[in-house]
């Protein structure tokens, strides 16, 4: 963990230096004003954000966080500045015929294995969303699964206790379940999303892993980089590759293997997810 982390400053010092003279005119980084990227928690979005952060302080774009706020969003497509980078997650709601220019990227792992990740993530994890006692329980608990198969007794449902306290209390086939109606939303709009948008390049994580160089070539080549930018993020992206990580401990990567499932999720929560997300395993090529 310690060794991520003096990378990681490294890093950071080393572009806010090239930033002071970038190689490239921010004008000339790329031609579209504005590229997002899409994606969903545990499908590498720290990888992802290290990389274009890193990117964007030396070539002065900046890494900006939508998430699922519609609202920002609007606000920063219909503002005079150009040339920025924005990182989102599941959000539902953009009208792309209305964005003059644009390129963006959508990321998705097999949803068998976001559950896995995820469930052993939010474990051990201090994001302070996870360890809020004041967590709100509503969504989840009104899922009709949540009282089928994790928790019959209404008189018991959570409350005022958090995220990672109620998971760490359940054994893993339950856990794993709760992990499933969590992701809820990230699978419906995983299932709703227009593939064939030709702005928008599609990965896989499975083929990005153990590829990163080739695939984020792809990448770079969809955004139309300036070769000098390309070939900078091209150092970013093996820099901060898995590899060059240390895993475990507090480290935000415990495996980041492909297939976790198979071994990790149990036949209750398998069942379960077959039962219900058929047909998005079968959209995504993962069946």
């Amino acid at each position: 963990m310690f060794r991520n982390k003096k990378r990681s400053a490294q890093a950071l010092i080393t572009s806010q230096i090239r930033g002071l003279y970038p190689a490239v005119s921010r004008d000339d980084t790329f031609p579209s004003n504005l590229i997002f990227h899409y994606t969903y928690h545990k499908c590498l979005t720290v990888y992802f954000k290290q990389i274009f952060f890193h990117l964007g302080n030396e070539f002065r774009f900046p890494l900006i966080h939508i998430f699922n706020d519609i609202n920002k969003f609007d606000d920063i497509v219909n503002s005079n500045d150009n040339k920025r980078f924005l990182h989102l997650h599941h959000l539902p709601g953009i009208d792309y015929t209305k964005l003059s220019s644009y390129r963006g990227s959508h990321v998705v792992r097999d949803p068998r294995d976001i559950v896995v990740s995820a469930y052993h993530y939010h474990l051990r994890t201090l994001e302070p969303w996870c360890i809020d006692p004041n967590y709100d329980w509503s969504v989840i608990t009104n899922n009709p699964l949540f009282g089928t198969f994790v928790n019959s007794d209404i008189t018991e449902w959570p409350e005022n206790i958090s995220y990672q306290n109620y998971l760490s209390s359940l054994d893993k086939n339950r856990g794993m379940i709760l992990e499933i109606i969590r992701n809820d939303h990230n699978f419906e709009h995983m299932l709703t999303w227009d593939y064939n948008n030709p702005n928008i390049i599609e990965l896989k994580y499975e083929t990005i892993l153990g590829d990163e160089i080739a695939q984020f070539e792809r990448l770079f080549d969809h955004y139309q980089f300036h070769p000098k930018v390309k070939a900078r993020g091209l150092h970013y992206v093996d820099y901060f590759s898995i590899k060059n990580k240390t895993k475990g401990g507090k480290s935000h990567v415990r495996s980041g293997k492909k297939k976790q499932w198979i071994t990790e999720l149990t036949p209750g929560a398998l069942s379960i997810f077959e039962k219900h997300y058929s047909e998005l395993l079968e959209k995504l090529g993962y069946e």
